[in-house]
C-alpha cells in the first residue's frame, strides 16, 4: 500500500516574513519564547521572519515607550508553530526585560539608568552599555552576557542564572549572589561583594574589595582570593 508523501516525509515549517507596527520605545519587554533582535541609533521599525504561524502569534504592543512581545495562544487544531525571529530598529533603549525561554540580543544601551531584568531560562547579550547605572537582576536559569562602561552597577543573582561580564566595566561594583549562578564582571575603583549561596563571584580589575562571604562559592575580587 501506497503512504501519502506528508506521512513518509516530513514537512518542513513555512517559512515567512510579515511587518508589524509600533512607535518609538526605549524599554522592551520580552514574554514570548521567540528570538529578538535589537539595533539602536536609527529609525523606528518592526519584522519578522521564520515560522508563519508563530509569526502570526507574534504580539507586540506600546504603553508609552514600552514596547511588549507577547505571544498568543494556539487555537483549537492549530499548530504550536516553529521558531521566529523579531528584528527591531528604536533610537536609543535604556531598559530590557525577558521573562521566560526566548533570546534578546541587543547591540547598545545607553542612558543615565540602564536597566537588564532576566528571568527563567532565556539569554541576554548587551553589545555595549554606556550609562551612569546598571541594574541588573537574574532570576531562574538564564544568561546575560554584557559589556561596555558604568559608573555604577548593581547585581543581583537569585539564581542558578549567569552573569558574562568580562567585557563589562564600573567604577563601583556592588553585587549580590543568593544561588548557584555564577557572575563575573570588572571594577575599577571598588567592588561590595555579599556572596550567600554557591554561585562562584569573580571581579576583575584591581579594584579595593568588601567581601561577605556567607556561601560555598569562590570569591576573586581585585587579584585576591576570599
Amino acid at each position: 500500500m501506497l503512504l501519502p508523501l506528508a506521512v513518509l516525509f516530513a514537512v518542513p515549517a513555512q517559512a515567512a516574513n510579515q511587518s508589524y507596527s509600533i512607535s518609538s520605545f526605549d524599554s522592551i519587554r520580552v514574554l514570548a519564547p521567540v528570538r529578538i533582535l535589537v539595533t539602536t541609533g536609527a529609525g523606528v521599525s518592526a519584522r519578522g521572519e521564520g515560522d508563519r504561524n508563530a509569526l502570526d502569534r507574534v504580539d507586540l504592543s506600546m504603553a508609552g515607550s514600552t514596547l511588549t512581545v507577547r505571544m498568543k495562544p494556539a487555537q483549537m487544531n492549530e499548530a504550536a508553530g516553529g521558531q521566529a525571529t523579531i528584528i527591531l530598529s528604536t533610537g536609543q533603549l535604556q531598559r530590557a526585560m525577558l521573562a521566560g525561554g526566548g533570546s534578546l540580543s541587543i547591540d547598545r544601551m545607553k542612558g543615565v539608568n540602564a536597566m537588564v531584568q532576566l528571568s527563567g531560562s532565556g539569554d541576554v547579550s548587551v553589545g555595549t552599555v554606556a550609562a551612569d547605572r546598571l541594574d541588573i537582576a537574574i532570576m531562574g536559569s538564564g544568561r546575560l552576557t554584557a559589556a561596555g562602561a558604568t559608573d555604577v552597577l548593581n547585581a543581583t543573582l537569585s539564581g542558578p542564572g549567569a552573569l558574562a561580564g568580562e567585557g563589562l566595566k564600573a567604577k563601583q561594583v556592588k553585587l549580590l549572589g543568593d544561588g548557584p549562578g555564577d557572575a563575573t564582571v570588572t571594577a575599577t575603583v571598588s567592588a561590595d561583594v555579599v556572596a550567600r549561596g554557591s554561585g562562584d563571584v569573580t571581579i576583575l580589575g584591581k579594584a579595593a574589595c568588601k567581601v561577605n562571604r556567607g556561601g560555598t562559592g569562590n570569591i576573586q575580587c581585585g587579584g585576591k582570593s576570599f
